[in-house]
């Protein structure tokens, strides 16, 4: 019985504690935008020029659709966390004293283009 009081409890107050944060300014305005996460094949896509095509042809399908104002394509979304962490390595320190830096892609972001 104590368990599933202390249980009920500790789930409230994480419900309480999610709720606080969805609702928290995150410094950017998310309001009419749209975000789809797209994992390609590496056996059908092996090569960069590849990647790159289908990239691009995302983007020019995505100008072309009335009302679009902007669209790009990035690695991680923001506040998603960590994806691609690589050292920083400075001539003047040790290997060992390398930070570590989280890297992103983003594409060009702009107007839809005229065809």
């Amino acid at each position: 019985m104590f368990g599933c009081t202390v249980l009920l409890l500790i789930t409230g107050r994480f419900s309480k504690s999610l709720l606080h944060l969805l609702r928290e300014d995150k410094g950017f305005d998310s309001t009419q935008v749209v975000v789809a996460a797209v994992d390609l094949s590496r056996k059908t896509y092996s090569k960069d020029a590849s990647w790159i095509a289908f990239d691009d042809g995302v983007l020019e399908n995505l100008h072309a659709i009335p009302g679009v104002q902007s669209a790009g394509m990035v690695s991680a979304m923001p506040l998603e966390g960590e994806s691609w962490i690589e050292p920083i390595q400075r001539v003047d320190r040790s290997h060992l004293e390398a930070p570590l830096l989280n890297l992103r892609w983003v594409s060009e972001l702009g107007e839809p283009r005229l065809f």
